[in-house]
């Protein structure tokens, strides 16, 4: 499963020191890891950089989730298969 999370803040504004990041997802996230899926969140091009933020492009936002299954596929170990949804 490809996550294309939100964003909560502007994107060249650091992150917060939360302890729990992933705090709200557990239901979903656990269901998905329950059965086994793979999981990988998106790493947007730009986020958290000065300037433009380019990942806000409908292309680009698609282009970066499409390179994040790429991504995953390439760990080892993963087993990650073709099909995959976001």
């Amino acid at each position: 499963m490809a996550w294309a999370h939100p964003t909560r803040r502007p994107a060249n504004v650091a992150l917060s020191s939360s302890r729990e990041p992933l705090q709200g997802m557990e239901p979903w996230l656990g269901a998905m890891l329950r059965r086994g899926w793979i999981v990988v969140a998106t790493d947007y091009a730009g986020l958290r950089t000065p300037g433009t933020q380019r990942y806000l492009s409908g292309n680009d936002e698609a282009n970066d989730v499409v390179d994040s299954v790429r991504a995953v596929r390439h760990v080892v170990g993963a087993r990650a298969g073709k099909d995959w949804v976001a």
